[in-house]
């Protein structure tokens, strides 16, 4: 009877532990890419002229040169274009993806092993944001738009290119 009792009490226990796991928040897409440029203006041509995209805003450094250039793909996705010196990552300075919940995210990602930073913070476009590196040490940003960030102001469909501009667009390598 005291072996059931202990089997009883240690189900009980395990199953507590499996209640108060943090279920992770769902990943809603990719975010963004950010790319280092090495001229910006060329990388505008690109992306602008031969893409169809636009810009619709950019982060810029204390001598007011743009440090980031953000080209709109959809109202969820972006191209980030730094124009910082490159890291070891060649061109890539990292991935994004955006979620629901970057608090809950970051506590299931700690919690499950994965180095993350003590707070969620509020970014320069006004999202809350934390970055993680993944097994081969790529960074991958974490992002939770704001409804006052300058994401959600640039929504709907101003800074989309136009269908018949993208499909008529032809590039030569």
């Amino acid at each position: 009877m005291r072996i059931y009792r202990l089997l009883l009490l240690l189900l009980l226990s395990a199953s507590t532990l499996v209640a108060q796991q943090i279920q992770r928040p769902r990943i809603l897409g990719v975010a963004h890419i950010a790319l280092y440029t090495s001229d910006l203006e060329k990388a505008r041509s690109f992306y602008e002229d031969f893409l169809g995209f636009q810009e619709p805003f950019t982060v810029k450094r204390d001598d007011a040169s743009v440090r980031i250039a953000f080209v709109k793909i959809n109202d969820k996705q972006y191209v980030e274009l730094f124009t910082d010196t490159p890291k070891e990552d060649g061109q890539l300075n990292h991935v994004a993806v955006y979620t629901d919940d970057a608090q809950r995210m970051r506590d299931y990602l700690a919690e499950h092993g994965i180095k993350v930073p003590s707070t969620v913070m509020k970014g320069k476009t006004g999202n809350y944001n934390f970055t993680v590196s993944d097994p081969d040490g790529h960074t991958v940003e974490v992002v939770q738009y704001q409804p006052d960030s300058l994401t959600a102001k640039n929504e709907a469909s101003s800074f989309l290119p136009a269908v018949s501009r993208i499909a008529s667009c032809t590039l030569d390598f």
